[in-house]
């Protein structure tokens, strides 16, 4: 995992997935009780399909003259509770290759 530092100085862990899609791990800005973490997919990939031609990709307008902007967000934003009820799960994972079946204990 490659590892750098927002321009605020918040840690980022950048790394590829099982489609090679660029996901990461970041410290969260929010002030809360707990810490917090985004976690997910860097992209979107937004991509629309258009009968009989297929997939292609969606170009979103930023910046536009016009004060037209988009803005998407599909990374998890996780308390360290959260991510302490995850745990569980992800190592049954780890050591299973699978997930636990509902009468299986993690």
């Amino acid at each position: 995992m490659d590892t750098h530092s927002t321009e605020r100085g918040f840690l980022v862990g950048e790394f590829e997935d099982a489609n090679g899609e660029v996901c990461t791990i970041q410290e969260s800005s929010a002030a809360r009780s707990e810490g917090l973490i985004w976690l997910g997919c860097k992209e979107i990939g937004l991509r629309k399909l258009v009968p009989y031609q297929g997939w292609s990709d969606v170009e979103l307008e930023n910046n536009n003259p016009n004060g037209i902007a988009h803005t998407a967000n599909n990374r998890m934003h996780l308390t360290q509770s959260q991510v302490q009820e995850l745990l569980p799960t992800l190592q049954y994972f780890v050591e299973h290759g699978r997930l636990p079946k509902p009468d299986e204990s993690t």
